[in-house]
């Protein structure tokens, strides 16, 4: 249900909560998790990471810190099989 609310660059927050609900999920409960400063720090955490490491979409794929030049199962393999050598 991804393209129902992840509108590029204008994501459609309240959307998300409500395909989450209807999937089983505790809003409440869930908001006041993710409020909590455990998964604030996570987050800015998480957020540090995709800018220090320049990610622009999902997935992307980092092999010993590397990012993976090529997107696809194979250019992957090749790239682990590479580094295994090394």
């Amino acid at each position: 249900k991804q393209p129902e609310w992840a509108i590029h660059e204008a994501p459609d927050i309240e959307r998300a909560w409500k395909i989450a609900a209807d999937a089983g999920l505790n809003i409440d409960e869930a908001k006041q998790y993710i409020a909590s400063a455990n998964i604030k720090a996570l987050l800015d955490q998480e957020i540090s990471d995709i800018n220090e490491n320049n990610v622009q979409s999902t997935p992307t794929f980092f092999v010993n810190g590397e990012p993976l030049t090529s997107f696809g199962e194979q250019p992957l393999l090749e790239t682990i099989e590479r580094n295994i050598k090394k």
